[in-house]
């Protein structure tokens, strides 16, 4: 399989033996000079392995990601779907839908939806406050399962599903963030797709979830908004880690992985 370099950021170990990481998500007045974070990243030079010549080899309980096939309709676009429009509520029913069925759920429940578009300066433009959400270069796993729970519960959910398994896959055209919810609360799992063909600027960077120690590598940390604290898991660099890309990815391919999995056997890594 052909590899690249690519420059990612990991969060440094050293800073954080007696305080907590943090990234405030707050306007200037409630911040009252005080610093958004305390996020020090070092950054790091990875091979990252095309998956394109081997795609069905890789599998979400063995690696923490894999890849799908469905055909995109012609009316989701980057200008369609757009949070609060009737075409996003549609394509939002489409991919309940679609992984209902492919992961035989009882309930598929999207809880967040985001589309990107990068500017023509980034990674230039670092830092400057933009309208569009940006690449993230900073390694991560969006949620820890005082998340999961947050979100059985911000939804309504049967709290007895907290009793069983539970995943969180983030899915998406650019980015669409869902839990699976089946039989015995099936793993939390998203979803990555363009919304044109075929994609060459900044694709999607994934580790396998066999590579990363859990005790050692990862680190929670707080994202604090005016109305509540999301926990987040940041992670720190290892020579184990091994990443891969998807080559030229279609808007017909999913790229699904977990963020979440309350199953201690199952990869659980992004």
């Amino acid at each position: 399989m052909e590899t690249a370099i690519a420059t990612v950021f990991y969060l440094d170990k050293s800073p954080y033996k007696n305080e907590k990481p943090y990234f405030c998500c707050l306007p200037p007045e409630l911040l009252q000079g005080n610093s958004s974070t305390n996020h020090v990243h070092i950054p790091a030079d990875i091979t990252v392995t095309n998956i394109r010549s081997e795609v069905a080899t890789f599998s979400l309980d063995e690696n923490g990601f894999e890849v799908a096939e469905q055909t995109l309709d012609d009316q989701f676009n980057y200008e369609s779907v757009k949070s609060g429009s009737e075409i996003e509520q549609r394509y939002i029913q489409e991919m309940e839908a679609f992984l209902t069925e492919r992961f035989e759920a009882k309930k598929v429940v999207v809880f967040d939806v985001e589309t990107r578009k990068r500017n023509r300066e980034f990674p230039g433009n670092i830092g400057q406050k933009s309208s569009l959400e940006q690449p993230v270069r900073g390694v991560h796993v969006a949620s820890a399962i005082e998340r999961a729970v947050y979100i059985v519960r911000q939804h309504n959910l049967d709290e007895q599903l907290l009793s069983g398994r539970m995943q969180i896959i983030k899915s998406g055209a650019s980015l669409l963030i869902m839990p699976s919810i089946g039989a015995d609360l099936s793993p939390t799992r998203s979803s990555w797709r363009p919304f044109f063909s075929d994609l060459e600027d900044w694709p999607l960077g994934l580790c396998d979830a066999r590579t990363i120690d859990i005790e050692e590598d990862i680190i929670p940390s707080d994202t604090v908004f005016p109305n509540n604290v999301a926990e987040t898991l940041q992670v720190h660099r290892s020579s184990a880690h091994k990443w891969y890309f998807l080559d030229k990815q279609s808007q017909n391919e999913l790229l699904l992985f977990k963020i979440f999995d309350s199953d201690d056997t199952s990869s659980r890594g992004k």
